[in-house]
Formats: structure tokens, sequence, C-alpha cells
């Protein structure tokens, strides 16, 4: 069995920190894994060309001579973020472009790096995301795909806030009772070599307390809702 490293950090220096500099890393998935998850039976839309065409999806193979010779990592974003750098009129997300340019710098390829966005990037729409069965399905295929189309034997993952209670939730696997209905993700992936955490709400949200169903990602069900004493329950941990 694979060593499991669990970081959870709670830190200023998250991916969303503002680069003057136009696009350091450009997207999407490369078209080589793009045809591999088409032969393969994927129909989802990892790529997400919706999100300025080349920065919704990063990572893959440029051919099939290309080799994957360090653990693959997989990067999970927050909440209203994206894959890669969202430019809007109020606000400049740079999503993990700076992380993988980074890593790139430390001689990673695209196919050792993959990153999918998940919701969009409207920050009026951050009190309705929840983990329910579309989102944590979704994400679990991509991460199951990563597996089978590098072929390597164990992955890492890199997430932040929302980003690190879904990944957790992949990973564990099980049965989930969400607002889009009931699924079961499968069994707990054992392979994951290293995970980390960048500022996460994993004891739920102190915000959301006494909220109840007010606002859907404060729900009980699959929200972030933190149990009735948020205050004693985070002293407690």
């Amino acid at each position: 069995m694979h060593r499991f490293t669990l970081a959870v950090l709670l830190s200023l220096n998250s991916p969303l920190l503002v680069s003057t500099e136009q696009y350091k890393v450009e997207g999407p998935l490369t078209g080589h894994f793009q045809q591999w998850l088409q032969k393969d039976g994927y129909t989802d839309d990892f790529v997400r060309a919706d999100l300025m065409v080349t920065q919704g999806s990063y990572g893959g193979k440029t051919s099939d001579e290309q080799k994957v010779t360090k653990t693959p990592i997989i990067f999970i974003h927050g909440n209203s973020d994206a894959a890669l750098r969202q430019f809007r009129a109020s606000s400049d997300m740079v999503g993990w472009e700076n992380t993988i340019d980074y890593f790139q710098k430390k001689g990673y390829s695209s196919a050792e790096l993959y990153a999918t966005s998940w919701g969009d990037t409207n920050p009026l729409h951050s009190a309705s995301r929840k983990h329910d069965c579309a989102t944590t399905q979704r994400l679990r295929r991509f991460l199951l795909a990563v597996q089978a189309y590098t072929g390597a034997d164990k992955l890492s993952l890199i997430t932040h806030s929302m980003g690190v209670t879904l990944g957790r939730k992949i990973i564990k696997g099980g049965k989930i009772q969400a607002s889009d209905g009931s699924c079961d993700l499968g069994t707990p992936i054992r392979n994951v070599d290293v995970f980390v955490g960048l500022a996460g709400g994993n004891y739920g949200l102190c915000n959301c307390e006494g909220m109840g169903v007010a606002e859907p990602t404060c729900n009980k069900q699959d929200g972030l809702w933190p149990g009735d004493s948020c205050g004693m329950n985070y002293l407690a941990h």
C-alpha cells in the first residue's frame, strides 16, 4: 500500500494570488488526452472550452511517445474559480496557473499535471455550490481517467478551498445522499500518495452555523454546515 500524506494548510499564499503577467500557462487538455477520453467512452466535458476556450482545463501528453516519469498531480480549484486564469471585469482569478508554472520549472510536463474546472466562475453563484452527486461523480471520473491514461501506480492531489472537501470526498468514496439525489462514488481510492489541502473547510464553515438550508452551500446534507456549536467544534479539533 502506498504512503498517503495529508497536508491541510491554512495559508494566505493560495493559488488565487493575482499576477500582473498574461497567461503563463494555457490549456485546454491536449488533443492526445481528448482523443483518449473519447475512445474510452468518457462523455464528461472535462475540457470546459466554455471558459475562455483555453483556460477551462489543463493536462495530457502531446504524443504517444511522451513518457510519464513523475507522479501525476491533479489540481482541484475552489468555489467560483477555474482551472486556469479567468479575466473578469471586476476580478482576476488565477486558478492554478502560477502553481502549474512552478511545477513546469521544476521539470514536470503537461503529461504529469492535470486540472478541470467545476462549476462556473460567477461569484454571485458561490452560495449555491454543494458537494452534490453531479460534481463529485464528475471529479471522481476525472481522477480515475487521469490514473488510467497515465498508467501511473499513484497520484497526488493539490486542492484549494471547496476543492479540498470535494477532493477528500472523491478519494474516500462511498454513498452520498445529496440535494440532486443519491449516488455511490465507489470504494476508497488507495493509491493517492500526497494530498495537499489549502484553506479547506474540513469541519464546515462557521458562517454557516445555524443557517441550516438558508443558503444551499451551507445545507446539512451536502453542504458546509459545521454543526450547532461551530466554535466549540473548532476548538475541540
